[in-house]
């Protein structure tokens, strides 16, 4: 028989640790006179397979409208996903993302969903082959504006009206003689 977890007015069964990383499993505080605490949870529940996606309504008390304060853990193979309602997404809507999370990152076609080159079409981006050619003229470009600025180059420094005939910077010794 599984244990009854309280959660505000909502009753949840105890969560199965099972294959669940060790960040994950509930925290428990222990004092230094040897007292402790009873263990605060990390997680809301932990996804296992798709059919338990299907299952979240049921596991927060048949509460489509319940909105998790702690994550839920999808325990994808190879790729766990943490998905976080914050408390202010439903279990409806927590079902949603986690079985669309579930499919993408299992499916065949997990990661051909979007046409990337399609979509830069449509928004006006240039096209991928084009990226590092156009990159490589945007840095020279930049560096012909930066050469050209007197303010950015320091072998083109500004000069200023010098009424005093003051020496502001003391030039250093003509080398010249050396080449002679």
């Amino acid at each position: 028989m599984t244990e009854i977890v309280i959660h505000g007015k909502v009753q949840t069964p105890q969560i199965s640790y099972e294959g669940v990383p060790m960040a994950y499993w509930p925290a428990q505080t222990r004092f230094p006179n040897g007292t402790s605490t009873v263990p605060k949870d990390k997680l809301s529940a932990v996804c296992r397979s798709m059919a338990d996606c299907a299952d979240l309504v049921h596991w927060f008390g048949n509460r489509a409208d319940f909105c998790p304060d702690l994550p839920l853990l999808l325990l994808i193979p190879g790729a766990p996903t943490l998905l976080a309602g914050l408390g202010f997404a439903t279990a409806a809507e927590l079902r949603d993302c986690a079985m669309e999370i579930w499919g993408v990152k299992t499916g065949a076609d997990a990661y051909k969903r979007f046409n990337s080159d399609e979509l830069r079409e449509r928004y006006g981006y240039a096209r991928r082959e084009d990226v590092g050619p156009l990159t490589q003229e945007a840095f020279w470009e930049r560096a012909k504006r930066h050469q050209a600025s007197p303010i950015t180059d320091p072998w083109k420094q500004w000069t200023y009206p010098n009424p005093a005939q003051r020496t502001l910077h003391k030039t250093p010794e003509s080398q010249s003689w050396k080449d002679d």
